[in-house]
C-alpha cells in the first residue's frame, strides 16, 4: 500500500513540474511572439510614414558657379499599395514639392511584384506624380519590380516624367 502512495505522490510531483515547465516554455512563446508582433508592426505600419530629406551642399573647381543652388530630389521605394496608399504619397509629393527642386529623379520600386492595382489605384498615381513640379525636369529609372509590372511604363509616361 504505502509503495502505491509514494508512486501516486511521485506521479503528482511530476505532474507538477511539468506544468511549471510549460507555463515557462509559454511565458517564452508569448514574448516572442509579441517582439516579432512588435517589429512586424513597426516594419510595416510606421517605418514607411517617416520621410528622409537629406541635403548635400556639393563644392568642387569643376562645377560652374552658374549651378549654385541647384536642387535634385531623389525619391524611390514608394511601393504603392504596399507600404505607401495614396494619402502617404500626396504627402511624399507635397513635401518635394516644398523643396522647390530644379530636378526631381525616381529611381524605382514605384511598385512591389506581389501587390495587385486596379485602375483606380493607377489613375491615382498617375495624378498624384503629376503634381511633382521641378523647375525643369523630372526622370525615372525603373526597377526590376517595376519592369514586371505591365503598367510601369504607361503610368511613368502619364505622370510627365
Amino acid at each position: 500500500m504505502r509503495s502505491d502512495r509514494y508512486e501516486l505522490e511521485e506521479e503528482q510531483e511530476n505532474q507538477e513540474k511539468t506544468k511549471k515547465a510549460f507555463g515557462k516554455y509559454k511565458k517564452i512563446a508569448i514574448i516572442i511572439f509579441l517582439i516579432f508582433l512588435a517589429i512586424f508592426c513597426y516594419a510595416r505600419f510606421i517605418e514607411p510614414s517617416f520621410i528622409v530629406i537629406k541635403e548635400y551642399k556639393v563644392e568642387h573647381s569643376l562645377i560652374n558657379k552658374d549651378y549654385d543652388g541647384f536642387k535634385i530630389a531623389h525619391i524611390s521605394d514608394i511601393r504603392y499599395g504596399t507600404t505607401i496608399n495614396k494619402e502617404k504619397l500626396d504627402h511624399i509629393v507635397k513635401k518635394v514639392n516644398d523643396l522647390n527642386p530644379d530636378i526631381i529623379v525616381f529611381t524605382g520600386n514605384l511598385f512591389d511584384e506581389d501587390t495587385i492595382l486596379n485602375d483606380d489605384n493607377y489613375h491615382d498615381i498617375i495624378t498624384t506624380l503629376s503634381e511633382l513640379k521641378p523647375k525643369l525636369y523630372k526622370y525615372a529609372i525603373s526597377s526590376e519590380s517595376d519592369d514586371e509590372n505591365d503598367k510601369y511604363y504607361d503610368v511613368i509616361d502619364k505622370a510627365d516624367f
